[in-house]
């Protein structure tokens, strides 16, 4: 039997001078408001302009977001990434790389 890696989900990856604008949601603010976040949910990726504060949900503990159109409850220890002003996000698409086959060494 050969044994696969597991293969671990991927996160939204800091970049050098992005780095410290990768907060937690808890740690959001009215100072926030208006610039564009970067949210990962499942296997997408939301950005937008924060429309509000974070609002405590209707199911504790989780903090709903309004990114944009779009109302997204997150735990307040989900981390987000804030794009700075005048900074843009970019995502880029590219083939799955697959995984080594460890029975050839």
């Amino acid at each position: 039997m050969i044994l696969k890696p597991l293969l671990r989900p991927r996160r939204l990856q800091p970049v050098a001078d992005l780095g410290p604008y990768e907060i937690n949601v808890g740690a959001l603010s009215a100072r926030h408001v208006g610039l564009t976040i970067a949210v990962r949910r499942g296997r997408n990726i939301l950005t937008g302009p924060l429309m509000h504060p974070p609002a405590e949900s209707m199911t504790k503990p989780f903090l709903v977001l309004r990114v944009g159109d779009f109302d997204v409850a997150l735990h307040p220890g989900a981390v987000v990434m804030v794009i700075p002003e005048d900074y843009k996000a970019t995502i880029t698409v590219g083939p799955k790389s697959e995984p080594a086959d460890s029975s050839e060494q």
